[in-house]
């Protein structure tokens, strides 16, 4: 079972949709009901980043969630482990530009340097993604 702070509970029978309706205070029949309900108090069109984007993660879908306890935070940290996890030999790669103005107390014309990383992960089950190493 997982309890949010609300009180509502998760279990292995009740569909994600479901879970996420109560939780977040919609009366819905349904994933497709929830959505629509969504996008509607939240002025989303359907189109909209937004809207796809809760479609990918899959809040209105039946996805079984291993939290056994936790809050909906930790049911939707479940979700996006489960959608952002590289999948075998994939990796990332990632640049990090940073841009510094200098103004001389000399009185030389002021100027623009600027440095860029660029860092490519390494796949491996123990490996470190370029996002980590970079920072």
């Amino acid at each position: 079972m997982c309890s949010d702070e609300g009180g509502h509970a998760l279990d292995a029978s009740q569909p994600l949709w479901e879970y996420y309706a109560q939780t977040l205070g919609f009366e819905a029949a349904d994933g497709e009901a929830l959505e629509k309900a969504i996008l509607q108090k939240y002025g989303l069109k359907e189109t909209s980043n937004e809207a796809h984007l809760l479609r990918w993660l899959g809040i209105y879908t039946q996805f079984p969630i291993n939290v056994h306890q936790g809050t909906l935070l930790d049911v939707t940290a479940e979700l996006m482990t489960h959608k952002l996890t590289y999948a075998p030999g994939e990796k990332d790669w990632c640049i990090v530009r940073n841009e510094i103005d200098v103004k001389f107390a000399d009185g030389r014309p002021n100027e623009r340097r600027s440095i860029t990383l660029d860092v490519e992960g390494s796949s491996g089950r123990t490996s470190h993604t370029a996002i980590a190493s970079a920072v």
